[in-house]
């Protein structure tokens, strides 16, 4: 609860967290003024409203005593009172009302010092005022009328209209975020299940495989780099509906035996609309929907496709966030779409690309598999070897011998590991 020390005014300033997953359009919604964001401006607005008490915690009167030059006897003497429930001490006012600390600059004198109930503003006050009293809460609000936050992944892009998302493949219009990418198809094959690879579901069926341009992670060795780092104006593409491509699919089960449609090639979450709409034709006609993907997306996003989906393989690129720093995800993300996944039904296999000097210490994929052993020790893992590609190109190629060991490292708590690339 808050301090009891704030009595400013009353009651509650805060905007309310939007709610996520509500709805479908959740995941990209208008902005909400961001208080992480908010710096103080030290422009006394806050110290002038008349009537407020601001008391001090332990510790509190020394400090801001040193700061005024004096002993602490002395500024107790001087500049507090007994508050009126004789709960605490509070600091006395100006004459007007306002603080007895804001000197006549309008400054804070004791600000490199002030009490935590003044630090703690705008967090945990709550007056209905503040919003028109503080220049700084002004900004953030104005800031966030004209700007769409990006929920699509854990990135959460702040973006202007016509502004593009880190990923390439989301914009903000009309003060939402929508996709990009959406119908642009970049890449589009008849694939072996087994190249996605997928290993335990429907083995030996090709799947029509679709991708379209953009990413929200930055892996310097990928090898999809041509069109996973590209934006709309930097690769060919063909646009395309779902229900065409999803014809497509039934066309080819018939002729050759396709199993469904698989989003993959570039990251297909960014473009989660797309996939969301294509997967909702392709069950209507009976077939499997496919994900492959490195799972650094929004809990809301996985919860409006996870019903849609059939299988997935999802990349657990590192055993730690230290690694998701160097490629730009969210550990914690990936590892909970793997787990969403897992307890909604749907197939899911992993893989661990092996990057020497990387994670290719037996500690690391120790922990990868004991993370997916948590899911479900039957869970597959692919562990597979590395080539250098795109700006990782002075390392050499992963020692078979190397991917062979670690893979024997993840039996220990997984019952289905393989080894790719070999």
């Amino acid at each position: 609860m808050p301090p009891a020390s704030i009595e400013r005014r009353s009651r509650d300033i805060r905007p309310q967290p939007a709610r996520r997953g509500s709805d479908p359009a959740a995941p990209c919604k208008a902005a909400q003024p961001d208080l992480s964001s908010f710096r103080c401006r030290r422009c006394g607005a806050c110290c002038r409203i008349p009537g407020g008490l601001v008391r001090l915690r332990d510790g509190e009167s020394a400090a801001l005593a040193a700061a005024l030059g004096m002993d602490e006897r002395t500024f107790l003497d001087e500049h507090t009172l007994l508050a009126p429930d004789r709960r605490s001490l509070v600091l006395r006012d100006h004459a007007d009302g306002s603080c007895e600390m804001l000197a006549e600059d309008g400054l804070c004198r004791v600000h490199a010092a002030k009490p935590a109930q003044c630090r703690e503003f705008p967090f945990s006050w709550r007056n209905p005022d503040s919003f028109r009293t503080c220049p700084g809460l002004r900004a953030l609000a104005r800031e966030a009328a004209e700007t769409a936050v990006c929920e699509a992944c854990p990135r959460r892009c702040r973006l202007s209209d016509g502004q593009t998302g880190a990923c390439r493949a989301r914009r903000a219009e009309g003060g939402r975020v929508v996709c990009a990418n959406y119908g642009k198809i970049t890449s589009l094959a008849l694939d072996p299940i087994e190249k996605k690879p997928l290993a335990f579901f429907r083995p030996g069926r090709p799947v029509l495989s679709i991708g379209s341009f953009g990413c929200n992670l930055r892996c310097p060795f990928c090898q999809n780099h041509s069109i996973s780092q590209a934006g709309a104006d930097a690769v060919e593409w063909t646009e395309t509906t779902p229900a065409a491509l999803a014809d497509l699919a039934a066309k080819l089960a018939e002729e050759r035996g396709n199993l469904g449609l698989a989003y993959t090639y570039n990251e297909p979450l960014v473009g989660w609309e797309f996939v969301r709409d294509c997967a909702r034709e392709i069950r209507a006609r009976g077939l499997a929907n496919v994900l492959v993907s490195n799972g650094v997306a929004s809990p809301a996003v996985v919860a409006e496709l996870a019903p849609l989906l059939d299988a997935a393989n999802i990349d657990l690129k590192g055993p730690d966030q230290a690694f998701y720093d160097w490629v730009g995800g969210d550990f914690a993300a990936a590892c909970a779409t793997i787990r969403a996944l897992h307890e909604a039904g749907v197939h899911v296999e992993a893989t661990t690309l092996v990057v020497p000097g990387r994670n290719d210490t037996d500690e690391a994929i120790d922990s990868i598999a004991g993370f997916l052993a948590s899911v479900s020790p039957d869970l597959p893992l692919h562990v597979t070897r590395f080539f250098p590609r795109w700006r990782f190109l002075d390392a050499d190629p992963t020692p078979v011998a190397t991917v062979r060991r670690l893979a024997s490292v993840a039996r220990r708590r997984l019952r289905r590991v393989l080894v790719g690339n070999c």
